[in-house]
């Protein structure tokens, strides 16, 4: 009984499928429509994996970052001078030749304008002279570091090769003055080779304010040094100040973005899925109205009606596959690799590239395969209970 149904859904099918090149116009829309909706939501998608492996890739364990306590991120922090003077005794922190390798840091929003003529807003960070050190994943990749009390700038690798005014060698006016370039570090491909980095005193005069940064970058001694650090902060109640590892401090930064994006991403992907779902309905409905006679001739010969069910959802499915399968390869083909820059959480741009995962792929084909399924029930199931004396 079994091997009879599945030879009449396999002789159905295969007629349905043998179809398709006379409904191809119908057909080819729906495709085409599923794999724009695919394409859309995996642009999303493979935004946010790759915002979040650039952001979550920054930070080391091997240095904290410093903020005021209740400071979600630096673009709301403040700690005055009064209290920086005081980390230099703290526990656990790595000594160089200078003293403790600590980086009192403030940073401003500045404008570039991009090789196309473009501008846009970017990371200008002011740092100590240890500003370098504090940083295990940043080397400098060419020049030099700045001097500090200079107008000189060192930019990251990211934005070197995107920025007219941010080349090596190049000078840019910021608060009325010329700073020249000086230096292009590198630092893995994270976060930080969006940024451009100057002497934080100068920072400070021109951008900001002199009597408060916004953070303290530390070199720890060894990653489990963290937790003396942050029982010392937390014991002088007077200091109002915390301490994370730099890798989980830009985990949160990556969480946080990323769910931004994929809260624009989901609707219109669902929205998108919406319309594709409409085509679909059309499509099958269509095909389901020009197949009644031979659906009714099924019908006559002793094919049973879940054999007709079947077979009309499997047409749906294989449009589905179809479309999303155009999908994913148009998507990893202009998408996956392709640098792109977003808004971080300083609201400046974070450069970054498209990463294409496993896991995106797999939720945009499931949304595909519910928008097949969805599509095809009520005609397949409208196809299986065609009345015999049905046929045109």
């Amino acid at each position: 009984m079994m091997t009879g149904s599945v030879k009449q859904i396999a002789a159905v099918a295969r007629i349905a499928l043998l179809g398709l090149p006379s409904r191809a116009r119908m057909s080819s829309a729906t495709v085409l429509s599923i794999a724009l909706a695919t394409l859309v939501l995996l642009g999303f998608l493979a935004m946010a994996s790759g915002f979040r492996a650039t952001i979550a890739g920054t930070g080391s364990d091997q240095s904290a970052i410093i903020l005021a306590d209740g400071s979600a991120s630096e673009f709301n922090s403040a700690i005055d001078t009064a209290r920086l003077a005081r980390l230099d005794n703290a526990p656990g922190i790595a000594a160089g030749k200078n003293g403790p390798l600590l980086s009192a840091e403030s940073f401003a929003t500045i404008s570039a304008v991009e090789d196309g003529g473009g501008e846009s807003s970017v990371t200008l960070r002011g740092m100590g002279p240890q500003g370098l050190a504090v940083r295990p994943l940043a080397h400098l990749a060419g020049g030099r570091m700045f001097t500090p009390g200079r107008n000189e700038l060192v930019v990251g690798s990211a934005l070197a090769g995107r920025y007219r005014d941010l080349k090596p060698g190049g000078s840019v006016r910021l608060a009325g003055m010329a700073w020249r370039v000086v230096g292009v570090f590198e630092a893995g491909g994270s976060a930080m080779e969006s940024e451009v980095w100057a002497d934080r005193k100068l920072v400070s005069q021109f951008f900001g304010s002199s009597a408060a940064v916004q953070s303290v970058r530390a070199r720890l001694s060894d990653p489990s040094a963290l937790a003396a650090l942050k029982q010392y902060l937390a014991a002088d109640t007077s200091l109002k100040l915390v301490a994370r590892s730099e890798r989980d401090y830009f985990a949160a930064q990556a969480r946080n973005m990323g769910k931004l994006i994929l809260f624009v991403g989901w609707p219109l992907g669902i929205a998108m899925a919406v319309g594709a779902l409409a085509g679909a309905l059309n499509t099958m409905f269509t095909s389901v109205s020009t197949r009644s006679t031979e659906i009714a001739t099924l019908r006559i010969l002793g094919f049973r009606g879940p054999s007709i069910f079947v077979s009309t959802m499997a047409e749906a499915v294989l449009l589905v596959l179809l479309g999303s399968g155009l999908g994913v390869a148009l998507a990893g083909l202009f998408l996956q690799g392709r640098s792109a820059s977003t808004i971080g959480g300083n609201l400046t741009q974070v450069m970054f590239k498209f990463d294409l995962t496993a896991n995106d792929i797999t939720q945009a084909v499931t949304l595909a395969l519910i928008v097949g399924v969805l599509g095809g029930a009520v005609p397949a199931w409208r196809a299986a209970r065609r009345p015999l004396g049905s046929a045109a």
